[in-house]
């Protein structure tokens, strides 16, 4: 492939969703404008790369956040799930040699933080006592960001890294968090990283095109993903 040799950036995307009176679930997805560089004009959930800051963090977790129970998402179930679509596309299933959970324990720590700075930045949800944030009031800099950052409420889903044929790679750490207790629609899109931003049940979500590959396998198991506790 290609792009074998290209190193994996590390990553981190969350899923965050609630349940309504009826029980349905939504959950929050942005469009990325189609002059990003990474995934333009793609629907995805909020993410994206592990910052130095990120690992300086004061909110860093403890070490092992990531816990030793074996989260639902695993790079073998997704690529077994996308086989059909590499078949087609691609001719053949790419075959590589994954990065090891532990081949950076700073990362997963550090994964935890990113994943709540870009649901600030991107959608202005903080997760702490206040649910929102003025967009104006968004920075990545640790020391303007509001107090109390509630890391446990993140629920660790696993990891997926890009697949050799995709000329950015990432190793991401995925994550749900449940805000159904939250003032949710009161979440903003960023300007210039967000095109829109919408709560959306997941049928509606897979109805929207185009979608990246690890977004549609998320979206068809967000229903197993939300009710698993590690």
């Amino acid at each position: 492939m290609p792009n074998a040799g290209v190193p994996w950036r590390d990553a981190a995307t969350v899923v965050a969703w609630v349940r309504g009176p009826a029980a349905n679930l939504r959950v929050l997805m942005i469009e990325r404008p189609a002059t990003q560089p990474g995934w333009p004009g793609q629907w995805v959930f909020p993410g994206g790369g592990v910052s130095r800051e990120d690992r300086a963090s004061p909110w860093l977790p403890a070490s092992g956040a990531t816990g030793a129970v074996q989260p639902p998402i695993s790079q073998d179930d997704f690529m077994a799930w996308a086989t059909p679509w590499f078949v087609e596309h691609l001719g053949a299933v790419p075959h590589d040699r994954w990065p090891l959970p532990d081949k950076d324990p700073l990362a997963n720590r550090a994964a935890y933080v990113a994943a709540a700075r870009e649901l600030w930045e991107e959608a202005g949800v903080w997760l702490g006592p206040t649910p929102t944030v003025p967009p104006a009031a968004r920075t990545g800099r640790v020391g303007r960001w509001p107090a109390a950052l509630d890391l446990s409420r993140l629920c660790y889903w696993g990891r997926l890294a890009t697949p050799p044929h995709e000329v950015r790679r990432f190793d991401c750490r995925f994550f749900g968090v449940d805000l159904s207790e939250a003032s949710w629609p009161a979440a903003r899109g960023a300007p210039g990283e967000v095109q829109r931003l919408a709560w959306r049940e997941p049928r509606q979500a897979l109805a929207a095109s185009p979608l990246p590959l690890p977004t549609r396998y998320v979206l068809e198991n967000v229903e197993r993903l939300t009710s698993w506790r590690p």
